[in-house]
């Protein structure tokens, strides 16, 4: 009879995690949030004026990742990662 519970390979990693600039630097993250914001208005408004099912699935899946974009944002800033800002002059 096999062994049913084999071990898991271990991960080989080169080096630390890399970084999200995208979810550190409050700009990108806003402008990451607005695109999202606008694919959804957009695929939501042309499936009502058009009556199709399918774009407004598509709106309805495009919310998902904006709440994903917020749970990253929210495990980086309790890892104590702070915020990046770009250098001021």
């Amino acid at each position: 009879m096999s062994n049913m519970h084999q071990r898991r390979p271990e991960r080989k990693t080169t080096g630390p995690r890399r970084r999200r600039p995208w979810i550190g630097d409050p700009y990108v993250f806003g402008m990451m949030l607005a695109l999202l914001g606008l694919v959804t208005v957009s695929l939501a408004i042309t499936g009502r004026l058009f009556g199709d099912p399918v774009l407004i699935g598509l709106a309805a899946l495009s919310v998902p990742p904006a709440f994903w974009l917020f749970y990253q944002r929210g495990r980086a800033l309790t890892r104590g990662q702070p915020p990046t800002r770009p250098p001021t002059r």
